[in-house]
């Protein structure tokens, strides 16, 4: 097999289980739908939405993660019954 088709064939497979995901999701929707009578049934857009965007740079990533690094500080610091602007790290 060649790289070429290989790579389409997991590039297949990549949508393949993507789809597979947004109709679970529609499933679940009508299911919540139906059985609370559409009151608490929250629409499957934004879900779908974020199963078929693209990646995230490197870059973003990592900012995500300072970001709860910091979140799950002050968290712990709060917890702890410490100031976190004390020993704040940029």
């Amino acid at each position: 097999m060649e790289l070429w088709e290989y790579n389409a064939c997991m590039r297949g497979m990549r949508e393949r289980r993507k789809q597979a995901a947004a109709d679970c999701i529609v499933t679940g929707y009508y299911c919540a739908y139906y059985l609370c009578g559409g009151k608490q049934a929250k629409p499957p857009k934004v879900l779908i939405e974020s199963i078929f965007a693209e990646p995230q740079s490197r870059a973003e990533g990592m900012e995500m993660i300072r970001k709860i690094k910091e979140m799950d500080r002050r968290r712990n610091s709060y917890a702890a019954g410490t100031n976190c602007n004390a020993e704040r790290v940029e």
